[in-house]
């Protein structure tokens, strides 16, 4: 995601004292006129972070509104105004030059913020939106001036997940009275694959479902969702192997734009050859989305686990922290950067080894490049990715002392400063070593952390991992400090966001007008069909 800090308010010190940029990065940035309920217009500063609408005058702050509470926007089709409608306060009418830029970003912090909400989005002809701007007055006595139902641009909504199932629900029904749409064929021999190099591809459309009676592989249940799509835990009827089926739409992808990065996803999971990161088996494609199939790790998330837990002994640590940095550091030495290094993006297998998942914001950054893009979660970002001073690998390095922390509870920052608990108050115990490696890997200065003039390699000399083979724990020959316990069901999912409702095998429905836009950009999916 590009940062839009037009103003470079990120680097402002007035600013910082109002905005906690270490947990909200400034998103964007821009002069704005606000419109009042007499309409007239006044000078302001609008801001957006990960979680938050700030609007400024000069350097006071007036407003700030959270974006998970923000419940639809108007704007204007012949004018740059728009109204942010929040339903348990009052609205927002702008002006802004850059609005379209802003309303992307919004978008996108919205749907990581509220997946279960639909964000309706309005488009009404007037250039001024003055009868659709509910005022203080209108919400004391309940009034809300939204646009009726006829002006919702459907196509630029944000749906939740239960609308999107709704909406497929809806379509099947109508089947029968409506033109048939024929499901989707989810085959080796009627989808395009990359692992067999078949090459041939489906007629048949993909508005609807991925059918399990006649395919190849049988969609068991849902493990997870996400912005992009979901992911499926299936079996492969030929040798009854379980896979993990990643299910992404090519109308998000083009919206968000994305496809490149996707791209780039495919090719590391496909060129992936390292025992703790996960790769690909297959990649298919149809009209509508893409197939990742990977294999199925089924300890479950290293976050589910944590939080049963809520603390990992030291040596469970140093036994995790070992796998992660052999795994970054492979990826850096293929001049890949992972950027989202954190708790839900690692798996546990049943032997009590990790993989690293979800190269989703990954980026090739070579040996003297910075990137300049803005990406990752906040409760891990690196003080120059919050900067914006422009990144490169050893973010993922901060990303690590963070994980170690975590993983431990040990510590707070506050100015910089690495915080650790007290050992009697608090009963836990902690060694010199683990102290002295997280206070490297959180050095605010990228050139004196901690993997900087080494990477991996530099990080695993440290002495906190002296009393650890590495070589054996690279070659799965030490006991693992814990494994999951896994019943030999093949639902046995506990350990993932699993859903198992037939309802949600069925894949939600996109919109004709999304499916045009698809159909108009086919060419970029091209690259999909190599692993090259």
């Amino acid at each position: 995601m590009e940062s839009n800090d037009q103003l470079n308010l990120q680097n402002d010190k007035e600013v910082e004292k109002l905005i906690p940029f270490d947990i909200e990065p400034i998103l964007f940035s821009g002069k704005i006129f606000k419109i009042n309920r007499w309409s007239l217009k006044q000078d302001r500063i609008l801001i957006l972070t990960v979680r938050s609408v700030y609007v400024f005058r000069k350097k006071q702050l007036r407003k700030k509104l959270q974006i998970s509470e923000l419940g639809s926007v108007i704007k204007s089709l012949s004018s740059n105004e728009f109204i942010l409608h929040f339903p348990n306060f009052f609205d927002l009418r702008i002006q802004c030059d850059r609005r379209q830029s802003f309303l992307d970003l919004l978008k996108l912090r919205f749907a990581h913020l509220q997946s279960q909400v639909t964000l309706r989005i309005y488009g009404v002809p007037s250039a001024s939106l003055k009868e659709y701007h509910t005022t203080p007055s209108n919400k004391k006595y309940g009034i809300d001036n939204l646009p009726t139902e006829d002006m919702r641009l459907l196509d630029e909504e944000i749906k939740s997940a239960p609308e999107w199932e709704r909406e497929s629900m809806i379509t099947d029904n109508s089947k029968s009275s409506k033109k048939k749409v024929e499901e989707e064929e989810f085959d080796f021999e009627n989808s395009r694959s990359t692992k067999d190099k078949s090459g041939a591809s489906s007629d048949k459309e993909d508005h609807h479902a991925i059918t399990s009676e006649q395919d190849d592989f049988k969609l068991v249940t849902v493990l997870g969702r996400g912005t992009f799509g979901k992911v499926y835990l299936a079996e492969l009827r030929q040798n009854s192997q379980l896979y993990a089926i990643k299910s992404i739409r090519k109308d998000v992808l083009l919206e968000f734009d994305q496809v490149n990065n996707t791209k780039l996803e495919k090719d590391i999971l496909f060129s992936c050859d390292h025992p703790f990161l996960v790769g690909m088996d297959y990649l298919f494609q149809s009209s509508l989305r893409l197939y990742f199939i990977m294999p199925f790790v089924r300890g479950g998330e290293l976050y589910k686990i944590f939080q049963s837990k809520k603390r990992f002994p030291e040596n469970q640590v140093k036994f995790y922290a070992a796998q992660i940095a052999m795994a970054i550091g492979y990826l850096h030495n293929q001049g890949i950067a992972h950027r989202d290094l954190k708790l839900e993006n690692i798996l546990v297998d049943a032997d009590g080894y990790l993989k690293i998942i979800d190269y989703g914001l990954a980026k090739m950054i070579g040996q003297d490049e910075l990137s300049m893009s803005f990406c990752g979660t906040p409760e891990y970002l690196a003080p120059e990715m919050v900067s914006h001073a422009g990144h490169d690998k050893n973010v993922d390095w901060w990303a690590l002392g963070v994980l170690i922390n975590r993983n431990m509870l040990l510590m707070k920052i506050k100015n910089s400063k690495v915080i650790f608990p007290d050992k009697t108050k608090y009963k836990i115990e902690y060694s010199d070593e683990i102290v002295d490696l997280i206070v490297n890997l959180l050095q605010k200065d990228k050139t004196k952390r901690l993997g900087y003039q080494g990477d991996g390699d530099e990080i695993l000399a440290h002495p906190f991992f002296a009393s650890l083979d590495l070589k054996k724990c690279e070659g799965k020959e030490v006991e693992a400090p814990f494994k999951p316990e896994i019943s030999s069901e093949v639902l046995d999912v506990k350990f993932f966001n699993a859903k198992n409702d037939p309802k949600d095998l069925t894949e939600t429905y996109v919109p004709e007008a999304k499916i045009r836009k698809v159909e108009k950009a086919k060419d970029m999916f091209k690259d999909f069909d190599s692993k090259n």
